[in-house]
């Protein structure tokens, strides 16, 4: 598991702050993925929090079999970049209303102070750990075997993957490892 996504230290008050957080925006999530529409199965299911942070409920965005299978095949050695580019998705479930409940706002803040200087990315640590929690249950959306729930990083590339690596449960991440979807940028 990548280092900037491992557990810090946390005081009492900030790690259920982060437990507050991820159950918030668990809940926020899955009742935006239920006003998904869907023709196919999802394969990938992408949250991203954009230039806001968690100030704001994150798009999620969608991909069928098809469009992953689409983005891979654009480049024969990096088409795991392209699989994880969640702009490139073709459904995009945009949250109405765009802000979260003053509890998980409070919790975030909260969050937010103890990791800023503590982690890279407060967003991305925090995104993942929600992705990891989505992975864990029954989604309201139809899911290929290989479907995974995950924080996209814009920056992608090995970030990209680490983020991967937390969230999808270990025999999912297997599978896409397998078909060429999961790979590190070469040295």
């Amino acid at each position: 598991m990548a280092q900037q996504y491992a557990d810090v230290p946390l005081s009492g008050q900030a790690h259920d702050a982060v437990r507050t957080l991820v159950d918030g925006y668990v809940e926020i999530l899955v009742a935006l993925l239920r006003t998904a529409e869907q023709d196919a199965p999802f394969a990938a299911v992408g949250l991203d929090a954009g230039q806001e942070g968690l100030d704001v409920v994150p798009n999620i965005a969608l991909a069928t079999e098809a469009d992953l299978e689409a983005l891979f095949a654009q480049d024969p050695t990096l088409g795991w970049f392209y699989v994880w580019n969640a702009w490139e998705y073709s459904d995009v479930v945009e949250p109405s209303p765009g802000t979260p409940p003053p509890a998980v706002i409070d919790a975030w803040r909260i969050v937010q102070a103890e990791l800023d200087g503590n982690v890279v990315d407060p967003v991305l640590w925090t995104l993942v750990r929600v992705a990891h929690a989505l992975n864990r249950q029954t989604l309201p959306v139809a899911l290929t075997a290989d479907a995974t729930v995950f924080a996209f990083d814009e920056g992608g590339g090995d970030s990209q993957v680490d983020a991967l690596e937390f969230g999808t449960p270990a025999d999912v991440l297997d599978r896409l490892r397998r078909r060429g979807y999961v790979a590190r940028e070469a040295a």
